[in-house]
């Protein structure tokens, strides 16, 4: 009955993804932006890092915008080559979009560029730097953030929703109408007008906004309903949200599964209780496997990914890999694939048709 229920989850996902990814055709300046940059990480998993400053060049020219953490990998590459000036002028263009010199100054493989000539320069500029953003957007989106997660990290008196499920719904609808105000003045507000937070480079505060959007499914979202699959469109259409957070942003809104059919990447089995205090806690050792996909399910899923101007299912998962035994280069702008299903029932686990990762 299980493997039942699974391929049917598969069948109904196919049919769902393929339909919301599928309204529109992605301009082609977005498709080649992001071929340049799959196989610029692609490079850089086989260490071949002078092919993939190549690659990333040629990414950057595609667009307008290249988003930061693209800057950001392909100026660790230049780093690798000794060519500090070219670092220099990514991580100047990532600070001005708000990002703290901090987070480069503590990572091991920045020692020797601050070492430089080149890395004291930008230290230098990061006292004073000029930023790049519009401020009051980013200050709204902020505190659209923090009234999205206020009452929802309330969890002393158990699940939140049980105490405060009215007030969040409320909440939820009046974000609603200030993000439409802010796209309707300003377009979607992506990384090129908000910037970017001190800390992180691929997370921005409308998404876990935008999700918070579509809880129709598990009953908790009662207020008005808005399809926000339009505004999630038109911004990746126009540069303005990469496609793996477009890809699943999509999903989410179009099946309230989030990233679950294009991806189907990991199951593990945990034991009966993985909460209990006899039960092992999910390590490096516990078993794991990528879903073994049929060929045709590969080339459906393929497809779709091609279409929309994703990597293919087996280019995805060769950087799932390597970010999962790595953290020199940011690749966790990947949502897809890091799906865990957590199996209690070892004979279901088992019968997973599953294939190793390593």
């Amino acid at each position: 009955m299980n493997n039942i229920k699974l391929l049917l989850f598969f069948a109904i996902s196919k049919l769902l993804l393929v339909d919301v990814f599928s309204l529109n055709s992605v301009p082609e300046t977005i498709k080649k932006y992001n071929y340049y940059v799959n196989i610029a990480e692609l490079s850089i998993v086989e260490s071949q890092y002078e092919q993939a400053v190549l690659y990333y060049d040629s990414a950057f020219m595609k667009k307008d915008y290249a988003f930061a953490v693209d800057k950001y990998n392909a100026a660790i590459c230049h780093i690798y080559l000794k060519q500090y000036a070219h670092a220099y002028s990514f991580f100047q263009e990532i600070l001005q979009k708000g990002y703290a010199v901090e987070n480069l100054k503590n990572k091991a493989q920045f020692k020797g560029f601050f070492e430089s000539s080149w890395g004291q320069k930008l230290n230098n500029y990061s006292e004073d730097i000029e930023y790049n953003l519009n401020t009051e957007v980013r200050s709204i989106l902020d505190s659209l953030f923090f009234m999205d997660q206020l009452f929802r990290k309330k969890r002393e008196f158990g699940n939140p929703y049980d105490f405060f499920e009215d007030t969040i719904n409320r909440i939820d609808d009046s974000n609603r109408i200030v993000l439409k105000n802010i796209i309707d003045e300003y377009g979607f507000p992506g990384e090129e007008i908000i910037g970017l937070s001190e800390t992180s480079l691929p997370r921005q505060p409308y998404q876990i906004i935008l999700l918070h959007f579509q809880q129709i499914s598990s009953a908790r979202r009662r207020g008005e309903f808005g399809n926000v699959i339009p505004w999630i469109q038109n911004a990746y259409y126009n540069g303005r949200m990469p496609a793996h957070e477009a890809a699943f942003l999509l999903e989410a809104a179009g099946m309230d599964y989030g990233n679950s059919f294009s991806t189907l990447v990991k199951y593990r089995y945990v034991g009966p209780d993985p909460y209990s205090e006899e039960s092992e806690f999910i390590t490096k050792e516990t078993p794991w496997g990528f879903y073994n996909l049929t060929e045709e399910e590969k080339f459906g899923i393929n497809s779709v990914r091609s279409e929309f101007g994703l990597e293919s299912v087996e280019d995805l998962r060769k950087k799932l890999v390597f970010q999962m035994n790595t953290k020199t280069f940011d690749f966790s702008k990947i949502y897809g694939g890091r799906s865990i299903y957590q199996m209690q029932d070892y004979e279901w686990y088992k019968n997973i048709n599953l294939i190793s990762a390593e």
